[in-house]
């Protein structure tokens, strides 16, 4: 029996049996804690996302809930349909046509 055959059998998964809306509720918790910054909130939803399976949804849903602006939607679009510049220090997106 291997090391990792041993480690699942003595500490099994039960993160599969929490509900979703738990996991919901505990996210909401760790976006609305005034002590972090936004990005900070961010950077953790995202990997929590690419955590485990039971976490992608809530987190996903955390992570997209509340946006300033739509660079974020605009740069999930393939290289091909747009262009990124910089003018001024401030990015730009272009389409291509």
């Amino acid at each position: 029996m291997s090391t990792k055959q041993r480690f699942v059998e003595v500490f099994p998964c039960r993160i599969m049996h929490i509900p979703i809306e738990i996991l919901t509720d505990i996210f909401a918790v760790i976006y609305q804690d005034e002590g972090r910054s936004k990005p900070y909130c961010l950077r953790t939803f995202a990997a929590l996302a690419r955590t485990c399976r039971r976490f992608k949804e809530p987190a996903l849903n955390a992570l997209w809930k509340d946006m300033d602006d739509f660079m974020p939607l605009v740069l999930c679009l393939p290289e091909g349909v747009r262009e990124r510049t910089a003018v001024k220090g401030r990015s730009q997106i272009q389409w291509v046509s």
